[in-house]
């Protein structure tokens, strides 16, 4: 899967130790701004735009890392630049990184009859959000397009900070994702889906989603209207600098899961990978299991009836943090893979304790997560310090380990605009295919290349700009901009 080209060049890899711009505590001033990265079609048909806001330390470094960070909130609630994520950007900027926090789209088509009642404001601690109509899915689908979304809109967001890395002065082969809750499926899903083997059926063109009965969600709707098709959702890379790779050197997932290993197992490059989750964890199972499940068991024991709030249907079974660290540590990359995990022996609090008056209603049971003497919130998208220091620790041990890339990977065109000619170049050895793009990313020619050189036409292809992509093994390892005149 993961770029097979990279073995061939961690031989050629320079071990020079890394500037010392990047410190383990707080040590710069910071700066804050926001830019638009891209634009894409919102779940409701109309296209959106998309925004970050970059932290950037007050220093004199010229290969600063890249981290981007992913905000939670079950992909249809949270923000880019909500508490959580400007304490972390900030952090992190004056410890000599570039963050930045990026909006994604969100939002996803709704069940047909719903009512979430006022008791499902009780869970508000426990989603960042109050548990709404909004947060119910149409259908699994519905699910796994939001994931796919807000995965493209990672990747597009890795590659315009690695396209504007000379004036950001950051090295854009040192990125690193870190993602919350929603965006903690987010940075997995995006530093290992590559492939377009690996896009999931069910974001193809599927029926259309069905039309709410009595209530339409509104959230996170820029169109003001109610489209419910579902077409193709795209290429796994999204859209934007398609000439820049997505590549990562590093993942933290923060009480995430992945609705499948199939993805990581065949990895020819890793990245190091932190997992965070507590084992009391109702929203996100910490092994395995359906998303809300200890939400969905306290509404079932004590909300219905008292409430009215119905459970979460139609959300998918995952492979939690705990589970991917023992799978991935077995694998042939323990030394990659990290561990922090608390091993909760109560339940926890859906409303940090649940009030007394709400302890028992009506007769009904009692719920079951409410006893806590500690008031643990082990779905918490507020970062505590401790949890700061130990993901800058992560960060700085995985920056000073990799050393910076001084190789050529000795792919070329030429020459470069072309009138229909091309001359490729490739490194010895280099046996796969090379496909022709057009900017929205769609295959227009496909060709067996092999050696280091060989030629090319396009002269049947109108004139225009196209990205020319080297596959190796079912692995893209080069994609190269080419002017067609």
């Amino acid at each position: 899967m993961k770029k097979a080209i990279l073995l061939f060049s961690i031989l050629l890899l320079n071990l020079a130790v890394w500037s010392q711009s990047v410190m383990l505590d707080s040590t710069y001033g910071v700066r804050s701004d926001t830019t638009t990265y891209g634009t894409a079609l919102s779940y409701r048909g109309c296209m959106e735009s998309l925004t970050m806001k970059v932290y950037h330390p007050l220093n004199q470094a010229t290969d600063r890392p890249i981290v981007v960070m992913v905000h939670g909130g079950a992909w249809v609630g949270g923000t880019y630049d909500d508490y959580s994520m400007q304490r972390l950007g900030t952090q992190l900027a004056a410890r000599g990184y570039m963050a930045a926090s990026i909006k994604y789209r969100l939002g996803y088509h709704i069940q047909p009859v719903i009512n979430a009642g006022f008791g499902c404001l009780l869970f508000n601690s426990l989603l960042g959000t109050p548990l709404d109509a909004c947060q119910y899915p149409a259908d699994t689908a519905e699910v796994y397009r939001a994931l796919y979304r807000a995965m493209q809109d990672t990747k597009t967001a890795i590659r315009y900070l690695k396209a504007n890395s000379v004036q950001d002065s950051t090295n854009k082969n040192a990125v690193y994702l870190i993602g919350e809750s929603a965006g903690a499926f987010t940075v997995l899903q995006a530093a290992f889906m590559d492939q377009a083997a690996e896009k999931p059926s069910l974001t193809g063109v599927i029926a259309d989603a069905p039309m709410p009965v009595s209530f339409q969600c509104n959230w996170n709707n820029p169109c003001g209207t109610l489209d419910r098709t579902r077409p193709d959702l795209g290429d796994v890379r999204g859209l934007g600098n398609l000439q820049e790779s997505d590549d990562v050197r590093g993942v933290i997932s923060l009480m995430g899961a992945m609705p499948t290993t199939a993805i990581t197992q065949q990895n020819a490059f890793f990245p190091r990978l932190y997992f965070y989750h507590q084992s009391c964890d109702p929203v996100v199972p910490y092994q395995s299991g359906k998303v809300y499940k200890g939400v969905n068991s306290c509404m079932n024991d004590w909300a219905p009836g008292c409430f009215n709030c119905p459970s979460i249907l139609n959300v998918p079974t995952v492979k939690g943090g705990r589970y991917l660290y023992d799978t991935l540590s077995a694998s042939a990359y323990p030394a990659l893979v990290q561990g922090d995990f608390l091993e909760r022996g109560v339940p926890i609090s859906q409303y940090y304790g649940c009030l007394p008056d709400l302890n028992t209603c009506g007769g009904l049971p009692v719920c079951p997560n409410c006893f806590n003497s500690g008031l643990y919130d082990c779905h918490s998208t507020f970062l505590p310090q401790t949890r700061i220091d130990s993901v800058s620790k992560f960060l700085f041990e995985s920056v000073v380990a990799v050393p910076k890339a001084s190789f050529n990977l000795g792919f070329g065109l030429s020459p470069n605009p072309t009138e229909g000619q091309v001359k490729l170049a490739m490194p010895q050895g280099f046996n796969g295919q090379v496909k022709v793009l057009d900017m929205q990313g769609r295959a227009l020619q496909t060709q067996d290349v092999a050696g280091t050189s060989v030629a090319l036409s396009v002269a049947a292809l109108p004139a225009g700009v196209y990205f020319v992509r080297f596959e190796g093994q079912n692995e893209v390892v080069a994609t190269l901009k080419l002017v067609r005149e």
